[in-house]
């Protein structure tokens, strides 16, 4: 059922205004194109707008400095449009409710300690000296390692594995299919063959961060593979062992970090994007999809391609790439015309 509340009461939660009726009833919140007149629609840019202006919407979420282009209805305007879709999003799809019920076929391990309001599914397993904090929810078959730490309120969907000693901020979500802490791929070669190096570390994650699903983070070799407060990972996402990720910081799907690199706060890297080991990417640096990263990136620097290179140089190549064969051609025929010989590049 859809809940009833006015505009005036979304602003209060996204800290916007409202242009038009404050007291407008917004029963849901939907794209533009299946809006309905009780609905509430997001309309970011120009763009939308012009697609808004054939919605069924009753109310659009909209950013500063568009008035001049608005038509007449009802508004909540933010200077952050898509954070406040987001805030909204979550007002009328809460996470469940905090209970306290631990399934029957659940496995509780010796010296299990936990706050309050624990939720676990089918055929969880909690090994022994776990804690976890209040308000935590365990998906079916998800496995807690011996020692593992979790804080409060934290969501560990279906088919996640812990392994032993993991430590968890609060408010920490992982996602199906997720392993954190396996050990990390060190070998040491003697005579054609591979020593297995023993991973005596573990992984921590700050508060607020989200794993996606599929994903595999690496324990340290002896201490921890860190992920920042904030980080989000999307779905199948792997970070090798002893690798420091910075508060607030996006990894998007299949990016793959080696072992002992580090990347700063705030930074992104985009889909399939390849991180060699030992590597440091710093604060606020935006890696196009599909680059490999093989050098150190400073602060705030925008990088494309492999190896990575600055973008707006990385733009200048692919724009060139294309020309290539007609450029290889035509310089032949110039060494032919000036009687050289191509292979050799010298005069015949």
């Amino acid at each position: 059922m859809k809940k009833k509340v006015t505009l005036a009461d979304l602003a209060d939660i996204c800290k916007g205004r409202v242009l038009g009726d404050p007291d407008f009833e917004v029963r849901g919140i939907a794209p533009l194109e299946n809006a309905g007149p009780e609905d509430l629609s997001l309309a970011m840019n120009a763009k939308y707008l012009r697609q808004a202006a054939s919605s069924r919407a009753g109310a659009l979420i909209v950013g500063e400095g568009v008035q001049e282009k608005l038509f007449e209805g009802n508004y909540l305007i933010s200077d952050a449009p898509y954070w406040a879709f987001a805030k909204i999003l979550q007002f009328f799809h809460p996470d469940p409710a905090p209970c306290n019920r631990i399934h029957p076929s659940t496995f509780v391990g010796d010296n299990f300690t936990c706050k309050g309001n624990l939720f676990t599914d089918a055929f969880v397993v909690i090994g022994q000296d776990v804690e976890m904090g209040e308000d935590c929810r365990i998906g079916a078959n998800s496995v807690i390692g011996d020692a593992c730490v979790l804080g409060d309120g934290c969501v560990i969907y279906p088919n996640v594995t812990l392994y032993p000693g993991t430590r968890l901020g609060n408010r920490v979500r992982i996602h199906s299919g997720s392993v954190i802490g396996s050990d990390g791929f060190g070998f040491a070669p003697r005579q054609g063959s591979w020593e297995k190096i023993p991973h005596l570390g573990s992984v921590e994650l700050g508060d607020d961060v989200e794993i996606g699903a599929g994903c595999t983070l690496d324990r340290g070799t002896f201490g921890y593979t860190r992920i920042g407060n904030g980080v989000k990972l999307d779905d199948q996402v792997h970070i090798g062992h002893n690798v420091q990720i910075g508060e607030n910081t996006l990894l998007v799907a299949q990016v793959g970090i080696a072992g002992s690199s580090q990347v700063g706060k705030n930074s992104i890297l985009a889909g399939k994007v390849g991180v060699s080991g030992h590597i440091r990417i710093g604060d606020c640096v935006q890696v196009g999809p599909m680059a490999g990263v093989a050098h150190d990136v400073a602060d705030g620097q925008v990088v494309s391609g492999a190896p990575e290179m600055p973008h707006r140089q990385w733009l200048k190549v692919q724009r060139i790439l294309p020309r290539l064969p007609e450029m290889r051609r035509r310089i032949a025929a110039l060494e032919r015309k000036l009687g050289m010989d191509a292979k050799e590049g010298t005069e015949t």
